[in-house]
Protein backbone atom coordinates (compact mmCIF):
# COMPACT_ATOMS: atom_id res chain seq x y z
CA UNK A 1 0.00 0.00 0.00
CA UNK A 2 0.92 3.66 -0.32
CA UNK A 3 2.00 5.72 2.66
CA UNK A 4 -0.63 7.50 4.45
CA UNK A 5 0.88 10.51 4.84
CA UNK A 6 0.41 12.44 8.55
CA UNK A 7 2.03 14.86 11.07
CA UNK A 8 4.00 12.34 13.12
CA UNK A 9 5.12 13.10 16.69
CA UNK A 10 8.33 11.15 16.08
CA UNK A 11 9.37 12.21 20.09
CA UNK A 12 5.99 10.27 20.83
CA UNK A 13 6.53 7.59 18.69
CA UNK A 14 9.65 6.83 19.93
CA UNK A 15 8.71 6.98 23.24
CA UNK A 16 5.78 4.49 23.35
CA UNK A 17 7.98 1.85 21.70
CA UNK A 18 10.31 2.56 23.83
CA UNK A 19 8.45 1.58 27.06
CA UNK A 20 6.97 -1.48 25.04
CA UNK A 21 10.43 -3.07 24.40
CA UNK A 22 11.51 -1.93 27.47
CA UNK A 23 9.73 -4.31 29.97
CA UNK A 24 11.23 -7.26 27.68
CA UNK A 25 14.41 -5.66 27.46
CA UNK A 26 14.77 -5.42 30.99
CA UNK A 27 13.66 -9.36 31.59
CA UNK A 28 17.23 -9.75 29.74
CA UNK A 29 19.06 -7.23 31.98
CA UNK A 30 18.93 -4.62 28.92
CA UNK A 31 17.87 -0.97 28.52
CA UNK A 32 16.30 0.84 26.33
CA UNK A 33 16.56 4.94 26.72
CA UNK A 34 15.45 7.66 24.68
CA UNK A 35 17.38 11.07 23.82
CA UNK A 36 15.22 13.44 22.41
CA UNK A 37 15.75 17.53 23.03
CA UNK A 38 12.53 18.55 21.66
CA UNK A 39 9.54 17.50 19.87
CA UNK A 40 10.15 16.87 16.80
CA UNK A 41 7.66 16.31 14.15
CA UNK A 42 7.97 14.04 10.58
CA UNK A 43 5.62 13.83 7.27
CA UNK A 44 5.24 9.87 7.39
CA UNK A 45 3.15 7.45 8.09
CA UNK A 46 2.54 6.47 11.47
CA UNK A 47 2.68 2.27 10.79
CA UNK A 48 5.57 2.69 8.72
CA UNK A 49 7.52 4.27 11.31
CA UNK A 50 6.89 2.16 14.04
CA UNK A 51 7.29 -0.84 11.56
CA UNK A 52 10.51 0.01 10.84
CA UNK A 53 11.96 1.14 14.34
CA UNK A 54 10.56 -2.51 15.79
CA UNK A 55 12.68 -4.32 13.46
CA UNK A 56 15.75 -2.54 13.43
CA UNK A 57 15.15 -2.28 17.57
CA UNK A 58 14.72 -6.18 17.83
CA UNK A 59 17.89 -6.65 15.89
CA UNK A 60 19.56 -4.83 18.65
CA UNK A 61 17.28 -7.14 21.07
CA UNK A 62 19.04 -10.17 19.61
CA UNK A 63 22.57 -9.02 19.05
CA UNK A 64 22.43 -8.15 23.37
CA UNK A 65 20.82 -11.09 24.40
CA UNK A 66 22.95 -13.24 25.92
CA UNK A 67 24.99 -11.41 27.71
CA UNK A 68 25.27 -9.55 31.09
CA UNK A 69 23.29 -6.10 30.40
CA UNK A 70 24.04 -3.61 27.58
CA UNK A 71 21.54 -0.78 26.29
CA UNK A 72 19.83 0.26 23.00
CA UNK A 73 19.90 4.19 22.73
CA UNK A 74 17.03 5.80 20.87
CA UNK A 75 17.49 9.34 19.57
CA UNK A 76 15.65 11.75 17.72
CA UNK A 77 17.10 14.99 16.13
CA UNK A 78 16.61 17.64 13.01
CA UNK A 79 19.69 17.04 11.03
CA UNK A 80 19.97 19.45 7.66
CA UNK A 81 16.74 19.84 7.90
CA UNK A 82 15.43 16.04 8.12
CA UNK A 83 14.02 14.39 11.18
CA UNK A 84 16.39 11.94 11.99
CA UNK A 85 16.33 8.65 14.64
CA UNK A 86 19.11 6.61 15.67
CA UNK A 87 18.79 3.31 17.09
CA UNK A 88 22.40 2.07 17.91
CA UNK A 89 23.52 -0.67 20.89
CA UNK A 90 26.53 -1.78 22.70
CA UNK A 91 26.67 -5.19 21.51
CA UNK A 92 28.80 -6.76 19.10
CA UNK A 93 29.85 -4.66 15.61
CA UNK A 94 28.57 -5.67 12.60
CA UNK A 95 31.17 -7.80 10.75
CA UNK A 96 32.12 -5.85 7.33
CA UNK A 97 31.49 -8.54 5.02
CA UNK A 98 27.97 -8.36 6.75
CA UNK A 99 27.90 -4.67 6.35
CA UNK A 100 28.08 -5.02 2.51
CA UNK A 101 25.28 -7.21 2.28
CA UNK A 102 22.73 -6.19 5.22
CA UNK A 103 20.16 -4.20 3.23
CA UNK A 104 19.55 -7.29 0.69
CA UNK A 105 16.81 -9.60 0.73
CA UNK A 106 16.77 -12.99 1.84
CA UNK A 107 20.51 -12.85 3.37
CA UNK A 108 20.38 -13.37 7.48
CA UNK A 109 23.04 -13.62 10.38
CA UNK A 110 20.03 -14.68 12.46
CA UNK A 111 20.06 -18.89 12.50
CA UNK A 112 15.79 -18.45 12.01
CA UNK A 113 15.56 -15.30 10.24
CA UNK A 114 14.20 -14.96 6.59
CA UNK A 115 16.04 -11.68 5.86
CA UNK A 116 13.84 -9.65 4.95
CA UNK A 117 13.00 -7.52 7.92
CA UNK A 118 15.53 -4.71 7.12
CA UNK A 119 15.11 -5.23 2.98
CA UNK A 120 11.41 -3.63 3.71
CA UNK A 121 12.31 -1.62 6.58
CA UNK A 122 14.25 0.43 4.08
CA UNK A 123 11.73 0.13 1.03
CA UNK A 124 9.39 1.64 3.65
CA UNK A 125 11.09 4.17 4.64
CA UNK A 126 12.19 5.31 0.84
CA UNK A 127 8.13 4.67 0.48
CA UNK A 128 7.79 8.15 2.77
CA UNK A 129 10.57 10.03 1.02
CA UNK A 130 13.24 9.19 3.37
CA UNK A 131 16.11 6.58 4.00
CA UNK A 132 17.13 3.55 6.31
CA UNK A 133 21.10 3.16 6.75
CA UNK A 134 23.58 1.53 8.87
CA UNK A 135 26.05 4.61 9.61
CA UNK A 136 29.69 4.74 8.56
CA UNK A 137 31.81 3.56 11.49
CA UNK A 138 32.91 0.84 13.76
CA UNK A 139 29.82 1.18 15.94
CA UNK A 140 26.42 -0.18 15.50
CA UNK A 141 24.37 2.53 14.48
CA UNK A 142 20.70 2.65 12.29
CA UNK A 143 19.66 5.49 10.60
CA UNK A 144 16.28 6.52 9.81
CA UNK A 145 15.71 9.90 7.68
CA UNK A 146 12.19 11.43 6.87
CA UNK A 147 11.33 14.76 5.56
CA UNK A 148 10.82 16.96 8.48
CA UNK A 149 7.42 19.01 9.47
CA UNK A 150 7.58 22.08 11.17
CA UNK A 151 5.50 21.82 15.10
CA UNK A 152 2.94 24.29 14.93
Amino acid sequence: EEPEFQRVALDRVVGALAADVGALAAEDGLVVRVECRKPLEASADPTYVRTILENVIDNSLHSLRGRRGGAITIRVDAEDGRAVVHVCDDGPPIDPEVRVMLFEPLRSTKAHGLGLGLPIARALARAMRGDLSLENGDGKAFRLELPLTERR
